[in-house]
């Protein structure tokens, strides 16, 4: 055969893990068996670059199984994340923008009570711009202090060395160590 066009696409297709503690007994070989059956389900998204020929889109649609509105052309890189190794190389300072700094809100600069900061009322703070600096001292706070009744949160994506984690393992300790509540 021979290659006539080329064209960069990606599929993005839906896949809901339904994670059952008592059932799953090797966590990391679940999610391996999961990742490995990803490629059978629906697929609810296609990207694609704009200059593709319109019979090999009609093709994918057709064998996607993917409705026309869930098409869409993306003029540029279609996974912009593929280029961060691309910052790593040794490139003079120049050619870069220079590093970004979040800022920390006036309200939590210096050594003020952080549960004395959100009795005052709601805090919003809007990431990357802010930073998580904040979130993490809330964290840290709460872990330690045995009045903390709970602290609940949804994680994705966290790291082998999560500071996040840690705080919630500390914050379990923590609990465990104190007296039961009283009615």
């Amino acid at each position: 055969m021979q290659v006539k066009n080329t064209i960069a696409l990606r599929v993005t297709r839906n896949h809901d893990y339904d994670l059952h503690e008592n059932e799953v007994m090797d966590l990391l070989k679940s999610v391996e068996s999961e990742i490995k059956d990803r490629s059978h389900k629906i697929a609810v998204r296609l990207e694609i670059e704009p200059d593709a020929p319109k019979k090999t889109l009609k093709m994918l649609e057709s064998q996607l199984g993917i409705l026309e509105n869930y098409v869409f052309e993306i003029n540029g890189p279609l996974n912009i994340c593929d280029l961060l190794p691309l910052h790593g190389l040794p490139v003079p300072a120049q050619f870069k923008d220079p590093p970004f700094n979040p800022r920390i809100p006036q309200k939590f600069a210096g050594n003020h009570d952080i549960f004395a900061i959100i009795r005052e009322g709601d805090v919003m703070l809007h990431h990357p711009y802010d930073s998580f600096v904040v979130v993490m001292d809330f964290l840290n706070r709460a872990a330690d202090d045995p009045d903390v009744f709970a602290i609940k949160q949804t994680l994705y994506r966290i790291g082998n060395d999560s500071p996040i984690v840690s705080a919630l393992c500390r914050a379990a300790r923590t609990a465990s160590m104190s007296p039961p509540l009283s009615n």
